[in-house]
């Protein structure tokens, strides 16, 4: 059983420089390092214990109605697409 009771509440501060910055609310070293490659595009390496464990590209659509995400872990890769919903 997790210390915390299985609740998950996680926080990430930091800049989108390539830089590892910690995630906080987890029992691990977990940092994330975004980095944009232009005005849409962004990448993320998150590291577990400083071993690479996820790499993400995220993209919005120029109309900014559309985040893409194609992400590759360990064992596997997928992809999410997320659309705004309209109020």
């Amino acid at each position: 059983m997790r210390p915390r009771g299985g609740i998950v509440h996680l926080e990430w501060i930091g800049r989108f420089d390539g830089h590892d910055y910690p995630v906080q609310g987890v029992e691990v070293v977990l940092t994330n390092a975004y980095r944009c490659q232009d005005a849409r595009t962004c990448e993320l390496v998150q590291k577990l214990d400083g071993e690479v464990v996820l790499t993400a590209r995220l993209t919005i659509s120029s109309d900014g109605k559309v985040l893409t995400t194609a992400d590759a872990g360990r064992t596997a890769g997928f992809r999410t697409v997320y659309e705004r919903q309209q109020p």
